[in-house]
């Protein structure tokens, strides 16, 4: 969209439609259905749990930015980073 390659009529906005966030579930976790990778990058279960995913959230959001405290461009950092 941000091409100008289409042009809906309308446009839904989902990020408040329903849960987000991850928690600890038993022996894994249990992200909401609009999870974010920045929530993802963010939560110390993940960091515990999976790293891995913490690692590929991290190279979507610009995590590494947020840690060295320089947000690039377009980026937003999570709460507390």
């Amino acid at each position: 969209m941000s091409r100008a390659e289409s042009r809906p009529d309308r446009l839904v906005d989902l990020r408040r439609a329903g849960p987000g966030g991850v928690t600890a579930a038993g022996d894994g976790l249990s992200l909401g259905a609009m999870c974010t990778y920045a929530e993802l990058w963010a939560s110390p279960d993940v960091t515990r749990s999976a790293p891995l995913l913490r690692t590929m959230a991290e190279g979507i959001t610009g995590g590494w930015a947020c840690a060295a405290r320089r947000p690039s461009a377009g980026r937003r950092c999570p709460p507390g980073r």
